[in-house]
């Protein structure tokens, strides 16, 4: 829950503009519980991108199989991510975390 809160925040206001407050009002808890689970915003947004990355991987698993042309294997991983909302976050989430615009 708070995960999801933190991805939905960071990728709608980027890092610096999303407080621990605000993520843990999203997810229905206070800043204590958050600071309980997670010992600093960095390490909430590191946990964002690990369980992103897992979802993402389970999506993509069997892909090298299923296409085995290493260019359409990455048009098509590419357009698995643009069409899911949560890969649309976390592209966006990435954009704002160098601070490309």
């Amino acid at each position: 829950m708070l995960v999801d809160a933190a991805r939905t925040a960071f990728s709608a206001r980027g890092f610096d503009g999303t407080s621990t407050a605000s993520i843990a009002s999203a997810a229905g808890c206070s800043e204590a519980v958050l600071y309980r689970h997670f010992p600093s915003k960095v390490a909430l947004l590191g946990a964002v991108f690990e369980e992103s990355a897992k979802r993402l991987r389970a999506r993509v698993a069997g892909l090298s199989e299923a296409v085995p042309d290493p260019l359409l294997r990455l048009e098509t991983l590419v357009t698995a991510i643009a069409t899911q909302p949560e890969g649309r976050q976390m592209l966006r989430l990435l954009v704002l975390t160098v601070g490309v615009s």
